[in-house]
């Protein structure tokens, strides 16, 4: 025996410890955290536009979907094209939102955009 098995004179004897009741087992990350179901994005072209683009003035600004519209390609193309620095097709950011100019749209449909 040990000398730590053996209690000194006067002192009083350690009661025995209880068993410990069994762990639960952990939560799964995706029980804890709840995801958002991932919505299919549209990715293909967009019909053609309902309006005629040559009546509006050049300074009119367009959503992306309206321009993928115009120029009938996909919107991911028009990302891509964003990425693009030298692309003629010019866009700006208006309150977090992509926004083209008709006078652009134009000017790249007749290729002589700059």
């Amino acid at each position: 025996m040990s000398d730590l098995d053996i209690a000194p004179a006067g002192a009083p004897a350690r009661k025995p410890r209880k068993p410990r009741k069994p762990r639960k087992p952990r939560k799964d990350v995706k029980d804890i955290v709840r995801l958002k179901p991932r919505v299919p994005r549209f990715r293909g072209v967009p019909p053609p536009l309902t309006f005629d683009i040559n009546t509006l003035p050049d300074s009119t600004l367009l959503a992306v979907i309206e321009a993928a519209a115009a120029v009938r390609r996909p919107l991911p193309c028009l990302e891509n094209w964003r990425l693009d620095p030298d692309h003629p097709l010019r866009w700006r950011k208006v309150s977090g939102r992509i926004l083209y100019e008709v006078g652009s749209l134009r000017e790249f449909l007749k290729g002589t955009a700059k």
